[in-house]
């Protein structure tokens, strides 16, 4: 791999998104395929901001700004009959926490995104399998 390939994926492998630190979650909803679960992309929406779109792919991280605060704008939010959209605001019980930090990490052959929350609290977005390049996601709080 060259070296600016390598700076590349060192980059979707480590970042840290700072304008989210100190705001509130609103809600944080999660496409899932139907048959397997495995996490296709989530969505984070934080009090008075724009909906998050972030997910794992080929070993790495993304994370981008939808730059909308409307959900029925997103362009990929509707069920197709091989995707459900899982709202986890409730079953994890984070919603009006605290973000105190939000960062992507190596993770074995993958990376996982993780959301801090105040009292020791994680919202994490990892491969099922780390040491399996590409393996299917899952979103868990710690």
């Amino acid at each position: 791999m060259n070296e600016e390939l390598e700076k590349e994926f060192y980059f979707l492998r480590n970042f840290v998104i700072e304008d989210y630190v100190n705001l509130r979650i609103e809600r944080i909803i999660a496409c899932e395929e139907l048959n397997t679960k495995n996490i296709v992309f989530v969505y984070l929406k934080a009090i008075g901001s724009n909906w998050q779109k972030y997910f794992l792919d080929a070993g790495a991280g993304f994370w981008e700004d939808t730059k909308t605060t409307d959900y029925y704008k997103l362009d990929d939010n509707e069920d197709d009959g091989k995707f459900v959209f899982k709202d986890y605001t409730k079953e994890f019980n984070i919603e009006n926490k605290t973000i105190s930090k939000i960062y992507c990490e190596p993770n074995d052959d993958n990376c996982r995104i993780i959301i801090e929350l105040g009292e020791n609290e994680k919202i994490i977005l990892r491969c099922k399998k780390s040491k399996i390049f590409d393996s299917e996601a899952e979103i868990v709080k710690m």
